[in-house]
């Protein structure tokens, strides 16, 4: 029997839920260019936790070097961008710390 490690999964659902929250909210987008420029995403990385609890995290940035990591196992994340702006946040602990325009949300 060929299975899919559980952290695999659950890394892809968390990638599906980032995106399905960028995309319904519209959050996390910010126009280059005084509003004539191409939309980018903001880093963002969602965490699916048990309970049905998702966290979102994301620098608040669109730079280049703005980028999320989750944790393995996946319960913990982090966004940086290498610029001031950054955060940490664990399926546990909830929100750990924002600095700059990082964000943090949990939804139940």
């Amino acid at each position: 029997m060929n299975s899919t490690p559980i952290w695999v999964a659950a890394l892809v659902i968390s990638i599906l839920v980032a995106l399905a929250v960028g995309a319904r909210l519209g959050g996390g987008q910010f126009t280059q260019g005084g509003g004539s420029g191409p939309t980018v995403m903001a880093a963002t990385i969602s965490m699916a936790c048990s309970g049905g609890k998702t966290i979102t995290i994301s620098t608040g940035t669109n730079t280049k070097s703005a980028e999320c990591q989750v944790g393995n196992p996946p319960t913990t994340g982090a966004c940086n961008d290498g610029q001031g702006n950054s955060t940490e946040a664990s399926c546990e602990g909830g929100c750990l710390n924002a600095h700059g325009s990082a964000s943090c949300t949990i939804k139940q």
